[in-house]
C-alpha cells in the first residue's frame, strides 16, 4: 500500500480506489490499514491527510454525496490543498483545546475537586497554547479565529448545531417518511434567509458547522454535516 501511495502523491483517493488496488474489501480492515500507512507516512517524514470531501465539488457518488478522499503528501510536496488539510486539523485541535480549557478551569475553581493544583495547572497551559496559537497571524483566521466566549456567541454556536442536526435528520430521512418536496419546503425558506447575510458572516456559520461536523463519529452524519453549509446556500460558488 505504501509503494502505491506514495507513487500516487498528490492525488485525491477514495477508500474505493485504494480497495481497488491493495485487495482489502472497503471496509473496517481497510479503515484500519489506512491508519496505519497514516503513522507510517508521519515516521517517513510525509503525510496522509485526514479523508475529507473531496475538492472538486464534481465528484460524487451515486447518491450525489460528495465522495470522501485522501492524499498522500511528500515531505515538501504541500500546496494549497494540503492547507486545507493544516487548518482543518488546527480548528479541531482548538476546538478540543478550549473544551479541555473549561473543563480544567472549572475544576480548579471547584472546591470539592481532588486534585484543584493539578488542574489549575492544566487549564493554564491551555489558555497559553490558546493565546500562542490565536497570535500566529500567517495561520491565518481561516485557520484558527479569535472567537468571543460570551454567551451570545456560545448561543449563535448552539443554535447552528440544531440547525446542522435539523438538516442531517431531514438528509438521512426516508423518502417515506419525508418527502423530497417536504425537504426542501423547510430548507428553502432557511436558506433565503441566510443568503441575506454577508459574506464574512455566511463564512463564519459555515465554519461553526464544520466544527460541529468535525465531532461527528458517525461516518454518514458527519459527512451530510460538511454538507449542511452547501445544503444551506452558505457558500457561493466565485463569480
Amino acid at each position: 500500500m505504501m509503494i502505491w501511495l506514495r507513487g500516487n502523491h498528490g492525488r485525491e483517493l477514495s477508500y474505493a480506489d485504494i480497495a481497488a488496488v491493495v485487495g482489502i474489501k472497503d471496509g473496517a480492515r481497510l479503515r484500519r490499514a489506512v491508519k496505519v500507512a497514516r503513522v507510517v507516512a508521519a515516521n517517513r517524514g510525509d503525510r496522509l491527510e485526514r479523508f475529507q470531501p473531496s475538492a472538486d465539488p464534481a465528484r460524487r457518488d451515486s447518491a450525489r454525496r460528495r465522495v470522501w478522499t485522501t492524499r498522500y503528501m511528500r515531505e515538501g510536496h504541500g500546496d494549497e490543498f494540503s492547507a486545507r488539510d493544516a487548518m482543518s486539523a488546527a480548528r479541531a485541535a482548538m476546538t478540543s483545546i478550549k473544551d479541555m480549557h473549561r473543563a480544567t478551569t472549572y475544576e480548579a475553581a471547584n472546591p470539592h475537586s481532588i486534585a484543584r493544583t493539578e488542574f489549575a495547572t492544566m487549564a493554564q497551559a491551555a489558555d497559553e497554547c490558546i493565546t500562542k496559537v490565536a497570535g500566529l497571524d500567517t495561520v491565518g483566521e481561516q485557520a484558527v479565529r479569535r472567537e468571543n466566549t460570551s454567551l451570545l456567541t456560545q448561543m449563535i454556536a448552539d443554535l447552528e448545531a440544531r440547525l446542522t442536526e435539523v438538516v442531517i435528520g431531514l438528509d438521512l430521512s426516508d423518502d417515506d417518511a419525508i418527502t423530497p418536496k417536504a425537504t426542501m419546503e423547510v430548507i428553502e425558506p432557511v436558506a433565503a434567509l441566510l443568503q441575506e447575510l454577508s459574506e464574512q458572516d455566511r463564512q463564519a456559520l459555515a465554519d461553526l458547522i464544520n466544527q460541529f461536523a468535525h465531532q461527528e463519529i458517525d461516518p454518514e452524519r458527519q459527512l451530510t454535516a460538511w454538507e449542511a453549509p452547501e445544503t444551506l446556500g452558505l457558500l457561493f460558488e466565485p463569480r
